[in-house]
């Protein structure tokens, strides 16, 4: 019962962690459109990449990681014991590797200032860009 109520626990850390996650990230970069990317970059590094499309200039931060999170199974069992049938459930507990992946392109003018952006990815991927906008 208490290996259910963690595995149950987790799932809905998860869960809302990523919420967390992206709604960080938001409200991290939000407030800097229109402002120097210089900021942007002060508080979550150096991009990974840049590109020059269709006469816009884009800024590109991404990630991608493996991480192990926790799994449960749970599974019917019917049969009969005798002419006696029984029923019950076996839970299995594991971890389960998952890709995190996370890309933030930012659209910059010719001062540098920031003129729009967007995100893509997930929790996992993504929660590296999250902490260094809560710290």
């Amino acid at each position: 019962m208490i290996l259910i109520r963690k595995s149950i626990f987790f799932t809905l850390l998860l869960t809302l962690s990523g919420c967390m996650t992206f709604s960080t990230i938001e409200e991290g970069i939000d407030p800097l459109v229109g402002g120097f990317v210089d900021k942007l970059i002060d508080r979550i590094g150096y991009p990974t990449t840049e590109q020059n499309i269709a006469g816009k200039r884009l800024l590109i931060w991404s990630t991608s990681n493996t991480v192990k999170r926790p799994r449960h199974q749970q599974t019917n069992i019917t049969g009969n014991v005798g002419a006696t049938p029984f029923y019950g459930t076996a839970t299995t507990y594991g971890s389960e590797s998952v890709q995190g992946k996370c890309k933030i392109t930012v659209e910059v003018d010719e001062k540098n200032t920031i003129k729009r952006w967007f995100g893509e990815g997930n929790m996992f991927g993504c929660q590296v860009y999250a902490n260094r906008f809560s710290t």
